[in-house]
């Protein structure tokens, strides 16, 4: 899917530029890894370009090639990018391709994980007290969690995985996913249209919120292991 998005990009891109100008535009921005030429580059070849770079590039942006994802989102919701004159159905579209995006490479991932577990030394994780842990705790709501998890911005996402050996059915796992992605996106492109040149604020603001959910989900399950410990200890010195 990436590979042939790659091609239609390319292609297009070709079409609306003399020859081997988009070419050396991109290669020149990769290799400097400057975001601002990149678009540049992009704008170069026009509205449809940019879009499906954005597609592409999310699309392969897994747990395996954990490349960062919203400085792609960032960038086509500036208002050089050109995708929309309207505030709201530039944030929409840039939202809702970026999720598919999003969406095709997290389906990958299930795949892999799912591939992965057929495997008997993996498959063994099953039996672990951590997994059926997360397991356990994944069922509670794995929609409700999926969303979450795909909404906040962790540097690993463990949602995947779990959904994958739990069982969790594709259509369900594509449609948390994508819903999840779409808030993330939207949050990021509205910042990046207000705040302007303060387009890392978004992913700051998500992975803090990310760190503050962990750290509040993992203290009150070591409380809630304490309590009963504590209770029978005060039991003992009293009777």
């Amino acid at each position: 899917m990436a590979g042939g998005i790659a091609l239609m990009t390319f292609m297009l891109a070709q079409r609306h530029l003399p020859p081997g100008a988009f070419r050396a535009a991109i290669g020149q921005a990769l290799w400097q890894l400057d975001g601002s030429a990149l678009l540049e580059a992009l704008r170069m070849a026009g509205r449809d370009i940019i879009l499906l770079f954005m597609v592409m590039y999310l699309s392969i942006c897994t747990t395996f090639l954990p490349l960062p994802s919203a400085p792609i989102v960032s960038l086509a919701a500036t208002r050089g990018a050109g995708v929309a004159q309207s505030m709201w159905v530039m944030i929409v579209t840039v939202s809702a391709l970026a999720a598919a995006g999003s969406t095709l490479a997290n389906l990958n991932d299930y795949h892999i994980f799912t591939w992965m577990l057929r495997s008997e030394r993996i498959a063994r994780i099953r039996r672990t007290r951590a997994c059926a842990w997360a397991q356990k705790w994944f069922a509670r709501g794995p929609f409700a969690t999926l969303f979450m998890f795909n909404v906040i911005q962790l540097p690993i996402d463990v949602s995947r995985m779990v959904s994958a050996v739990h069982g969790y059915p594709r259509r369900w796992f594509a449609v948390s996913n994508f819903l999840g992605r779409f808030v993330r996106y939207a949050v990021i492109a509205g910042v990046t249209l207000m705040l302007h040149d303060k387009d890392w604020v978004a992913p700051l603001v998500f992975l803090g919120l990310g760190f503050v959910i962990v750290f509040a989900k993992t203290t009150a399950m070591l409380y809630r292991r304490r309590c009963p410990a504590a209770q029978t200890a005060s039991d003992d010195r009293i009777s």
